[in-house]
């Protein structure tokens, strides 16, 4: 086996010193990045601060830009919305109004005994001149522009005067028969029938008030969300005046 002089030690150098292994000079590319830089001047180096500052407030003035556009648009949106709610809200009263004079006509006395009052005639003067709604083109417009409170408040009003139309026809329909088989009991000689049943009458009067309340809790509710809260109308169905020269 050869001496162990005859070897170089792995653990240290000449004259028993520490042995370090020999390290390859560094390549250009080897070196750090700031190390191959040319060191900045400072007039160059707060030219790029100064620019950097402005990016950023050029950044937040273009964010300030879409912020202000964006609620622009949206004030714009709310505003024709508005619009198009107030005109439909127009035609909605327009339309129950009619709707109103129509059901008073309909569902009043046909007796001999009735006596036409001022209510009866101005609403016959004011369906002379008005023009009936068209409740599907009205009703599609509700839907899209009516806030939901409104809604319900017109569907209640519907159901309502559908309610009223009911009660009249059902006590109609009484008085139809009472009629013919009074003329069938002179014909025959039979017994006279007896009278029609007055709580049908009643219910027509019943629901004829519920009809126009609902009416005037519309009209209300319409008037609160256009100009706010204000005193209630005492009876907005007299603002239909009589026609000049019917």
């Amino acid at each position: 086996m050869p001496s162990s002089a005859g070897w170089p030690c792995l653990g240290a150098g000449s004259a028993g010193a520490p042995y370090r292994r020999s390290q390859p000079p560094l390549t250009p590319a080897d070196r750090p990045v700031s190390a191959s830089l040319p060191r900045m001047d400072t007039t160059i180096a707060a030219a790029i601060i100064a620019g950097g500052v402005a990016a950023a407030v050029a950044i937040a003035g273009f964010g300030a830009t879409i912020l202000t556009n964006t609620q622009n648009i949206k004030a714009a949106r709310d505003e024709k919305l508005r619009d198009r709610r107030a005109d439909v809200y127009i035609a909605a009263i327009a339309a129950v109004y009619h709707r109103q004079a129509s059901r008073l006509l309909d569902t009043r006395d046909t007796s001999e005994t009735h006596v036409e009052d001022e209510r009866d005639r101005r609403a016959e003067r004011y369906l002379a001149v008005g023009h009936p709604p068209d409740w599907h083109n009205l009703e599609a417009r509700l839907l899209a522009f009516a806030s939901e409170p409104v809604t319900t408040a017109v569907q209640a009003s519907a159901t309502a005067h559908e309610r009223t139309i009911g009660a009249y026809r059902a006590w109609h329909q009484a008085i139809a028969r009472r009629t013919s088989d009074l003329l069938k009991a002179k014909r025959q000689g039979t017994a006279v029938p007896g009278p029609v049943d007055p709580a049908l009458e009643a219910a027509v009067v019943r629901a004829r008030k519920a009809a126009e309340d609902a009416d005037d809790a519309l009209l209300e509710l319409i008037r609160k969300e256009l100009q706010g809260k204000g005193p209630p109308l005492e009876d907005w169905s007299g603002l239909a005046r009589p026609v000049s020269g019917a």
